[in-house]
């Protein structure tokens, strides 16, 4: 297998990434990540206490993710392909050490 997929889910609809998976012959992973955001967002709470939620933690979701993916490209010498394009990061869309980890086309 050459292409592996990997869906790293807080909450929403499973069935299209596997089903798209599955239509492109890929090894489809499911990682439950929402058991670590909730573990973040209780270790930084009492750092943010009066503050309102904001971009802050959406970010640690994407920089949770880049650190699962980054774990798994180590361990099994996969190369992980970085989901943001040129467009995002040059209007600072994306999120370092989020979704800008990985190779990117430059």
């Amino acid at each position: 297998m050459r292409v592996h997929a990997v869906a790293l889910l807080v909450r929403g609809t499973r069935g299209d990434a596997r089903r798209l998976a599955e239509s492109l012959g890929c090894e489809f992973r499911e990682i439950p990540i929402e058991p670590m955001v909730e573990a973040y967002l209780e270790a930084l709470a009492p750092q943010f206490a009066g503050r309102e939620p904001d971009l802050t933690e959406e970010n640690l979701q994407a920089r949770i993710r880049g650190t699962l993916l980054m774990a798994l490209s180590n361990k099994f010498c996969w190369l992980l392909v970085a989901t943001g394009n040129k467009s995002e990061m040059s209007v600072g869309y994306a999120t370092l050490y989020g979704d800008m980890a990985g190779a990117s086309r430059s």
